[in-house]
């Protein structure tokens, strides 16, 4: 026997190791919240998943690549500013996986098949707590929705969960309306898709709620056109009503009324806009003492305790200024524009469409979420 050929039989070549330890990783993710310091386990995550692809350098940057390293600049020049500093850091390491799909090309089908597998175990997850009554209340107006319970394992925070839900979620439909696979993918993805929908209503966020029907009405039109899926749209709407519970059709409804949750953005956004152009040009850098340090001058009365600006490019624009919202508008266009891999496509405008509403870089993992949705354009 020849020693030699069987030691080499048993060596796995790097793209077998990505198949087998990228889809780990990616599932093992959205757990990492769980630990007491989430921002850094998912920077470890990060660390973890880039150091496995190890990318040979030099590397020829594209166009919208270089605008990335330049909006990522934006977010180190936080670093010299006392309240920031760490901060700005932690985040300029989570936005580096954006960089993942792009090394590991090879392994872009493993990522993703990470990531619907989380998103699907997330929304049993979801749904099951909420049959169980682990449900949160809390989060919306017990005046106009009463104590409504909303999923939110593993996150802690519905809005959280639901962004992190997005992606996996049109993922997942665009694989069964683009196959590319064989039938058992299919399958696979049509359990991820319901499964992944089952559990953003149970989160009854109505902002992921929108960006989940902006996202497949985007994947219906890409598939058969304008009119056939606004005429699937209209033939299906009594059937959906019939359908949804009254308590998600009551909260989709609910989202033109002035209930507190829409009064408390509406008044927090305000106070933004309040800022000075000289205090926006730069930003104040990354975390919540340094947003506060900025907003606290310019405060409407009553907003004492704030987490966050519930606004992704309200974030944007504080923490990295309006230069890096320039770079990461011109990154979002230059990522879009002629792009044909429509899944990541509807998932990508799906967070930009919820990031009006709320902010999916709150969290760590919901923001590795997103800078991977983009690197998997």
């Amino acid at each position: 026997m020849n020693l030699k050929n069987v030691n080499n039989s048993l060596l796995l070549k790097g793209q077998d190791s990505f198949g087998a330890v990228l889809p780990l990783f990616v599932f093992l993710l959205p757990f990492s919240a769980l630990l007491s310091h989430s921002h850094l386990a998912a920077g470890l995550w990060v660390v973890g998943a880039l150091l496995l692809v190890r990318p040979a350098l030099p590397i020829r940057f594209s166009a919208r690549e270089r605008v990335f390293l330049l909006f990522l600049l934006c977010s180190l020049s936080g670093a010299v500013l006392p309240l920031s500093r760490a901060r700005s850091v932690l985040s300029a390491l989570l936005r580096l996986v954006f960089f993942l799909p792009i090394f590991a090309s090879s392994a872009r089908r493993a990522i993703k098949t990470g990531l619907l597998f989380a998103g699907g175990a997330l929304g049993a997850l979801s749904l099951l707590s909420l049959a169980l009554g682990y449900g949160k209340t809390g989060y919306t107006d017990p005046t106009l929705a009463g104590e409504l319970a909303r999923a939110a394992p593993v996150f802690g925070n519905p809005n959280v969960l639901a962004a992190f839900l997005l992606p996996p979620t049109l993922l997942s439909l665009g694989e069964m309306l683009f196959p590319s696979q064989d039938g058992t993918r299919r399958i696979f993805s049509g359990a991820v898709f319901l499964l992944g929908a089952g559990g953003i209503c149970a989160t009854f966020s109505r902002g992921a709620l929108l960006a989940l029907c902006l996202g497949v009405a985007l994947l219906a039109v890409w598939r058969m056109g304008a009119w056939r899926a606004a005429l699937l749209f209209f033939s299906s709407l009594p059937l959906l009503l019939l359908l949804l519970p009254d308590t998600l059709c009551a909260r989709l409804s609910s989202v033109l009324s002035p209930d507190s949750s829409v009064l408390y953005r509406l008044s927090l956004w305000r106070s933004v806009l309040r800022l000075p152009l000289r205090s926006l040009l730069f930003g104040g850098g990354e975390g919540k003492e340094a947003m506060m340090a900025l907003l606290s001058p310019v405060l409407a009365s009553g907003l004492l305790h704030i987490e966050h600006t519930h606004s992704l490019f309200l974030h944007v624009l504080v923490a990295d200024g309006l230069v890096g919202l320039l770079f990461f508008l011109v990154f979002c266009a230059l990522s879009l524009w002629k792009s044909r891999r429509a899944g990541a496509v509807s998932a990508v405008l799906a967070l930009l469409c919820y990031g009006i509403f709320d902010d999916p870089l709150y969290s760590g993992q919901t923001e590795v979420i997103f800078w991977l949705s983009f690197g998997l354009l």
